[in-house]
């Protein structure tokens, strides 16, 4: 989807809908009688698939909300943080906290740089999502594709085994992103693609132990992995599972 100017309206994706709509009616239920409304009002334009500009600052204050709270994470777990940090980064405040963030790197590094993307538009071009259906993929599938990666990146690896399926029953994730994520985005290790490529790590409810192996056969095509080398590197996720549970066990008490 597009970024915007503060004049101009912002089209959301059908994902970004739902988590759009469930962040906005959760709070307004929270809220006192009478005033909800800017919040209820919100719900119906993005129902509409794009948030007028007179709503924008609405949308970040929600989009905000939601991440600094958790109410993102408890609604759609870490996809919908993905999808309300993807909306907000395209809106004006989003592209002012990253310029001022940008700026203090730059302060921090002792580099003078100009701002290259303050105007430059964000997200995926559009027709990223048609483009992606005529390669074979199904509506839900191109969307969630097409929030994520450019087609050029997709379209080599659309042809594999089982490449247009899901990795994992009630996640969006393909299998087409292992190999993305060995050949675009220098994957080394099965926890670099379970933990920070496609977050099966946090959003499964295995934590992602039941495909793990099959991730692990995947990336070791692309990067000649014998079979000692994925057996080593599925006992160093597991141990990775474990200590993140005996972390969790210890701090939920």
């Amino acid at each position: 989807m597009s970024s915007v100017g503060a004049d101009a309206a912002l089209a959301l994706s059908p994902d970004e809908v739902t988590a759009i709509t469930g962040a906005a009616a959760a709070f307004a239920a929270a809220l006192p009688a009478g005033r909800g409304g800017p919040h209820r009002a919100l719900v119906t334009a993005a129902q509409t698939g794009a948030v007028p500009a007179e709503q924008i600052e609405a949308l970040e204050r929600v989009c905000t909300l939601a991440l600094e709270t958790g109410k993102a994470r408890q609604i759609g777990r870490a996809e919908s943080e993905r999808l309300l940090t993807g909306v907000l980064r395209r809106t004006p405040r989003g592209r002012a906290m990253a310029e001022e963030v940008m700026d203090r790197v730059c302060r921090r590094l002792g580099r003078g740089a100009t701002c290259r993307t303050r105007d430059a538009p964000l997200g995926p071009e559009p027709g990223t999502a048609d483009e992606l259906r005529a390669l074979g993929l199904g509506e839900s599938a191109a969307q969630f594709l097409a929030s994520r990666h450019p087609v050029a990146d997709v379209r080599p690896w659309l042809s594999g085994p089982s490449a247009a399926d899901r990795i994992a029953p009630g996640l969006p994730y393909l299998w087409a992103e292992v190999s993305m994520a060995v050949e675009s985005e220098m994957a080394q290790h099965l926890d670099d693609v379970m933990v920070r490529r496609l977050g099966l790590f946090y959003e499964s409810g295995d934590q992602g132990l039941d495909v793990a192996a099959g991730v692990a056969e995947r990336m070791g095509a692309h990067l000649g992995w014998d079979a000692a080398r994925r057996d080593s590197e599925l006992r160093a996720y597991r141990e990775l599972v474990a200590d993140h549970r005996k972390f969790r066990e210890g701090h939920d008490r």
